[in-house]
């Protein structure tokens, strides 16, 4: 697999799309292109322990998520991977989330060298499942552009180092 990554996460219900929809936006952008040729970008549904296995063997990987904390919904959070996250699904049976699955993969030592996790700020009663296939919300929507740029700018820091 090419050595970047930048992986998208997500559900089907609402604002929590909004990895996937960064996703759709960044593969479709012209500048892709300028990237495609070593760096994959996949649109994940809820990982668990595989988001293991999308990181494994990368130099360097972009991961976006939505997240819920106190900041504006639709802000662009540069998250410390060590910090736990609070996930929109955290209270479901999903089990393993993204916080877990990086907790174990600095554990065993597989984590990329080059690392960020983007996260955009929902509103968490915008990613339930009475929400399924809905549009993501106005403010999510408009911090897919700002991400975009973020996650050129990390790629670009990182191929010069």
């Amino acid at each position: 697999m090419k050595p970047w990554r930048v992986i998208g996460i997500g559900s089907p219900y609402g604002d929590d799309q909004v990895g996937w929809r960064v996703i759709d936006a960044l593969t479709a952008n012209a500048t892709w292109t300028a990237y495609a040729a070593d760096c994959a970008a996949l649109a994940c549904d809820r990982p668990g322990m595989a988001l293991l296995s999308h990181l494994d063997g990368a130099q360097g990987a972009v991961l976006i998520d939505a997240v819920c904390s106190d900041a504006a919904q639709g802000t662009l959070l540069q998250l410390d991977p060590q910090t736990t996250i609070t996930e929109p699904d955290s209270l479901s049976s999903h089990g393993f989330g993204v916080s877990q699955a990086l907790a174990l993969g600095r554990e065993l030592g597989t984590l990329p060298d080059h690392f960020a996790l983007l996260g955009i700020e929902i509103d968490p009663l915008a990613a339930r499942p009475e929400f399924c296939d809905h549009p993501l919300s106005v403010p999510v929507a408009a911090a897919i552009d700002v991400c975009i740029h973020e996650i050129h700018r990390l790629l670009e820091r990182w191929r010069e180092t």
